[in-house]
């Protein structure tokens, strides 16, 4: 879901392993060079926040090539001495040779994955969005080999698309992984308190006459382990939402309850589906959804 900062969480993950594993290697794919840029700026904040202690004794990240560069000999530089020489100093003089962490990045329609290298971590964001091929999954895929770990991320672009299919063969155990499903109520910020002006007028003062679809939704919040005290707020600020998302599509609510799911998804069924090339009302839909009951084993 929006905000739920997954690419960023799996970026500080790739940039812990690259400082604490010596020749950790990362390949970082995305659909458009503005997000790769906005990846590598994520990756930039991670290290400038780092106090140079907390350094020690791995390296220096090296803004140009995007990795961590190790060193030997930190025993005998005490913090004293890295302020006083400063930690750019030791760069070039105390490298591992052949032991540099990096971060590759690339765009995922112009990448060529080579042969001769692989990868420890590839992490591939966006991964609902067009560019992505069959082709370039089948060579990641052997590059990684049998002990590295990619991770598919992104949001619900419709049916018929890579992401798709790798999630449910996934999920449906066609081919080893793990599916993560991740709903709108994680976020903490999806809801809003009483009097809020982000609310709808009828509700600033509490949320009254809940649909059946509403009730199934708290219901399964509930169930989820959503204190009951955020059950209303986030009843609140999903109508909210809504209604802005059916605002900017001229007034159509179906189209936009349907990208309010696919942005704000609540469970992996609805999110996929497209309103574009839709042959039933998404709100049906949904409200079936919302009644499966859980398959007896």
């Amino acid at each position: 879901p929006r905000k739920g900062y997954s690419t960023t969480w799996w970026e500080y993950a790739a940039g812990a392993l690259c400082l604490a594993i010596p020749g950790f290697k990362v390949l970082l794919l995305a659909p458009d060079q503005k997000t790769v840029e906005n990846c590598l700026g994520i990756m930039d904040t991670f290290h400038n926040r780092m106090h140079p202690m907390a350094l020690r004794p791995k390296g220096v990240w090296d803004k140009e090539h995007r990795g961590w560069l190790h060193w030997r000999g930190y025993r005998a530089w005490t913090k004293k001495k890295i302020e006083e020489q400063g930690i750019e100093s030791l760069k070039m003089e105390h490298i591992v040779e052949g032991q540099e962490s990096m971060i590759v990045t690339g765009v995922a329609s112009t990448f060529i994955m080579g042969r001769s290298w692989s990868p420890d971590l590839v992490i591939l964001t966006e991964f609902g969005n067009p560019g992505w091929t069959p082709a370039l999954m089948a060579s990641i895929r052997e590059a990684c080999g049998r002990w590295g770990v990619i991770v598919e991320e992104g949001t619900a672009m419709g049916m018929g698309t890579l992401h798709y299919q790798t999630y449910f063969d996934i999920k449906n155990e066609v081919i080893p992984g793990v599916s993560i499903f991740y709903p709108q109520w994680w976020v903490d910020e999806n809801q809003l308190p009483l009097g809020s002006d982000q609310r709808l007028k009828l509700d600033r003062q509490g949320v009254s006459g809940y649909t059946d679809e509403e009730m199934a939704l708290r219901d399964t919040m509930k169930n989820d382990r959503i204190p009951e005290e955020e059950l209303e707020p986030r009843i609140a600020w999903r109508r909210a939402t809504i209604a802005k998302e059916t605002s900017l599509n001229y007034g159509d609510s179906i189209r936009g309850k349907a990208i309010f799911l696919q942005e704000h998804p609540e469970n992996d069924q609805s999110c996929w589906y497209n309103v574009e090339r839709a042959a039933f009302s998404p709100e049906d839909v949904q409200f079936i959804l919302n009644r499966c009951a859980e398959p007896q084993e």
